[in-house]
């Protein structure tokens, strides 16, 4: 069996932490929890992908039909608000960037962005990695696609762009190259390279940093102490960087062969999903937003037979019967890839039983109706976290709750105190 073979079908040798009985494993560790947000753009249709009954007895609509082979493992919500979009609520219009701003911060897009500063808030994700500060060598990744959308200007493609924001002022955009991806996970790793060769380049590394902290420290005594404050976000920066490559130097995971460059659409989403799966399995990061392409992406899809571009589906489906359908079945692609993806790592086996019973996989988008630009009502899915106590099978009908309800439900899932997320929430989802 080859290392890709055995890769996609064992997923890879896990970690030792995994392991109770390895020599020096605690004796009873913490649960380990994981998210994974999994970004469509354009929006959703909310009314093709509401199931007609609540509860377990619910009927997949077509446009969901790839949920199929992990249904009991997966929650259709639907119903959900986002009180954050404003302008749709006010004018019945929204905007791809404000909805996608709101999305995972529940912070309301507003003031002069365009050419001014960008300015929202901390989004659930990183909310949820600054709480845990895990010790994997990545507290979150953010990883993306690249496929081509309309350029708005000003700062409106950052926010087109960024789910993730670690604070007010500090979007965080995805890599999109996959081959990248993989170097920086896995530290350059060469599969040509010997163990001693390996170990020789992380040793220079370490030196290097070592190098620069040791001139930092003494500098620092003869700065002044706005200097000095700058000076110490630097050397905090490089102690992150060291503990990330004392991280990836104990790692036991077999990382695989590396991406083939130049991937085209959609092999690049499949090569990201593999990305994101090992990962996990490695426990290289815990927290991971994948947007499978930026908004207003302008993708098509020859191999389902459709040449429109996706953003203009998503505006034609009102008057054009036929882009109606294409438009779903893009959705349903996307849903088949989320279900691949959870599928993917039901097979890994953990302490747990497999990787998606610690894994929070949540499918989101901007829009409940792409073609009005308007967020509401939303139609999110949730699959796997069952070690969390997590219940499935159902369709969930949210009655107009707000979406940052949910948000706080992922925070809850992973040990995080949500009381201090979300401004419009009024409590926490129940997905018990």
């Amino acid at each position: 069996m080859n290392r890709r073979t055995f890769l996609r079908s064992a997923a890879a040798t896990l970690w030792l932490p995994f392991l109770r009985s390895a020599p020096g494993a605690a004796a009873t560790p913490e649960p380990i929890r994981r998210t994974v947000w999994f970004f469509v753009p354009n929006g959703f249709l909310s009314s093709a992908l509401t199931p007609g009954e609540v509860g377990a007895g619910y009927v997949l609509p077509p446009a969901l039909g790839g949920l199929g082979p992990i249904r009991e493992r997966a929650t259709v919500i639907s119903g959900l608000r986002n009180f954050a979009d404003k302008t749709g609520e006010e004018y019945g219009f929204g905007t791809h960037e404000g909805c996608v701003a709101s999305l995972l911060t529940d912070v309301e897009l507003f003031g002069n962005y365009y050419g001014g500063p960008a300015r929202l808030g901390v989004s659930v994700d990183q909310y949820a990695a600054q709480q845990l500060r895990p010790s994997t060598p990545y507290a979150s990744l953010q990883l993306g696609t690249g496929e081509r959308w309309i350029n708005a200007g000003g700062n409106i493609d950052v926010f087109y762009n960024s789910l993730s924001w670690a604070n007010d002022a500090t979007p965080l955009a995805p890599l999109v190259d996959p081959r990248a991806v993989f170097d920086r996970m896995f530290g350059g790793s060469d599969p040509e390279a010997s163990a001693e060769e390996l170990a020789r380049r992380l040793a220079t590394r370490r030196s290097v940093l070592d190098a620069v902290r040791d001139r930092a420290k003494r500098l620092s005594t003869e700065l002044d102490a706005a200097d000095r404050d700058r000076l110490d976000q630097y050397t905090t920066a490089v102690r992150e960087l060291a503990r990330r490559l004392d991280g990836l130097a104990q790692s036991t995971c077999e990382p695989g062969d590396a991406p083939d460059p130049d991937l085209a659409f959609p092999e690049r989403i499949d090569a990201m999903l593999d990305l994101i799966r090992v990962a996990l399995t490695c426990d290289h990061t815990r927290i991971v937003t994948f947007m499978a392409a930026t908004t207003t992406a302008l993708t098509t899809f020859p191999s389902l037979g459709i040449t429109t571009d996706h953003h203009t589906l998503s505006h034609n489906f009102s008057y054009s019967q036929r882009d109606r359908a294409d438009y779903l079945r893009v959705q349903a692609f996307f849903v088949e890839k989320y279900a691949a993806f959870c599928a993917s790592l039901a097979e890994v086996p953990t302490e747990d039983g497999d990787l998606l019973s610690s894994t929070l996989v949540s499918l989101v988008s901007e829009f409940g109706d792409g073609n009005l630009h308007v967020a509401n009502p939303m139609v999110m899915v949730a699959a796997g976290g069952e070690a969390g106590a997590l219940r499935h099978g159902r369709h969930l009908d949210a009655d107009g709750a707000p979406h940052a309800n949910y948000l706080r439900a992922t925070l809850a899932f992973q040990g995080v105190d949500p009381e201090g997320f979300g401004r419009n929430a009024t409590g926490t989802f129940d997905l018990g």
